[in-house]
């Protein structure tokens, strides 16, 4: 009997300490688990009326996913799941799932995903948002549903907007900035809205009827949890060498897990654990290019991710190296006409990212993005090619640009230059006269 007593009394002890450690501080989902697809609601809808007047809907699959052995991830579709695309039919649409938190002792929640996402550059409103939404209202006790609606009207609705997570504390509550490649995004979710009550923890697409700029929101490997005690990476870095790529990063940990995604050749490199700041890979395959490294504090204890995206390409390969702007001349010109001349320029390299409507001079990698001024009609980059320069930007203002570029030429085997490029007149007024 005593040795059965005292073994009691030891179970007890043991269960009594899992369940003081059991607080709900954490929620993450990679949409791997079948139990963690099935929670979430796609494309909620009032009424089946609306539900089959709207095109551009939430799915879970592969297109989503940005996982290293991943297949799911959530993403709007307008085919049906089949590729992660929309149409400039408005919409706005949520996709949630039910969450309960606890408050914590000190500091803030902070919510983190991995996402890609555009949309309309242009506009004010379209985009991704996040939303912390109490599924009883503190205020009236009341219940509150969350629904997907066939049109957007240029504002969130009111029984919405209070609970709109800000993404970040300049641009408002809109999700910014437009990425065509994975990024991870954080954003602090106060501890005065944690409750130990369930929320929805909803992401809404929104677009109108205007131009659409691909792809739409792509999301992966949510998490909600206190402060991190495992510090992610800075001053992450990747150079070309050569045939490889070399990544330097900053750090305290004692190890790091590197990985690189190809999206050309759909392919992971990785994950590779390393003790030092520093790795290289070799023999990746040209085309746009994510790097990732994330800190390792324990065994199931990582940090947030760095990411960084190139361009991977072999310039020996090439007669001409276009794509590389920091080796050519960028100019800018302001009051153009006929009377212009080259010394109207001014040497000014504006290069904000392929899907920022400022760059005057940038690099075009997406081989599945489209020209919005075009109607989604103009391929960014033409079939077969790596890679294309866009010398113009997309906003007003009587501007002008111009690019060269120096390279040594083979008199021996009578080289030819072939140049492919595709002029797009913004405004019907425009010459159809090219100057050169």
């Amino acid at each position: 009997m005593k040795k059965l007593y005292t073994l009691i009394i030891l179970l007890v002890a043991s269960c009594g300490a899992v369940m003081a450690q059991n607080t709900r501080n954490r929620y993450y989902c990679d949409f791997e688990n079948e139990a963690d697809r099935a929670r979430w609601k796609l494309t909620p809808t009032v009424s089946a009326s609306i539900d089959e007047q709207i095109t551009n809907r939430w799915y879970l699959g592969v297109p989503g996913n940005n996982g290293i052995g991943g297949k799911y991830g959530l993403y709007i579709s307008d085919d049906g799941g089949t590729s992660a695309h929309y149409v400039n039919k408005g919409c706005m649409v949520f996709a949630y799932d039910t969450v309960t938190l606890d408050p914590l002792t000190s500091g803030d929640y902070q919510i983190s995903f991995e996402y890609r996402a555009v949309g309309n550059v242009y506009s004010a409103f379209d985009g991704l948002y996040v939303f912390w939404i109490p599924v009883i209202d503190p205020d009236t006790g009341d219940s509150i549903k969350v629904y997907s609606n066939s049109f957007s009207s240029g504002e969130l609705p009111k029984e919405y907007v209070d609970y709109v997570v800000t993404l970040q504390p300049t641009a408002g509550i809109k999700f910014a900035p437009a990425t065509q490649t994975w990024k991870q995004f954080t954003a602090r979710l106060k501890n005065s809205r944690v409750n130990g009550k369930k929320h929805y923890l909803a992401f809404a697409w929104i677009n109108g009827s205007l131009m659409e700029q691909q792809p739409p929101a792509c999301i992966d490997n949510i998490e909600v949890s206190d402060t991190r005690p495992c510090a992610a990476p800075t001053n992450f870095s990747v150079t070309k060498n050569g045939g490889q790529c070399d990544l330097a990063w900053r750090g305290e940990a004692d190890k790091y897990e590197v990985s690189a995604y190809s999206y050309d050749a759909d392919r992971w490199f990785g994950p590779v654990e390393v003790t030092g700041k520093s790795y290289s890979f070799g023999g990746l395959p040209a085309g746009k290019t994510d790097f990732i490294v994330r800190a390792k504090c324990a065994d199931d204890l990582y940090s947030l991710k760095n990411i960084v995206n190139m361009l991977i390409y072999n310039p020996d390969e090439m007669c001409v190296d276009y794509l590389n702007l920091d080796m050519a001349k960028c100019y800018t010109g302001t009051g153009f006409n006929n009377t212009t001349t080259f010394n109207s320029y001014v040497l000014d390299k504006q290069d904000f990212g392929p899907t920022s409507p400022d760059s005057r001079h940038t690099v075009h990698f997406d081989k599945t993005e489209t020209e919005p001024r075009s109607g989604g009609m103009l391929k960014t980059v033409p079939d077969g090619e790596l890679a294309s320069v866009r010398l113009g930007n997309w906003l007003n203002g009587n501007q002008t640009e111009r690019i060269e570029y120096s390279f040594m030429v083979d008199t021996m085997s009578y080289p030819v230059l072939l140049l492919k490029y595709a002029p797009l007149l913004e405004a019907p007024s425009h010459s159809d006269t090219i100057l050169w």
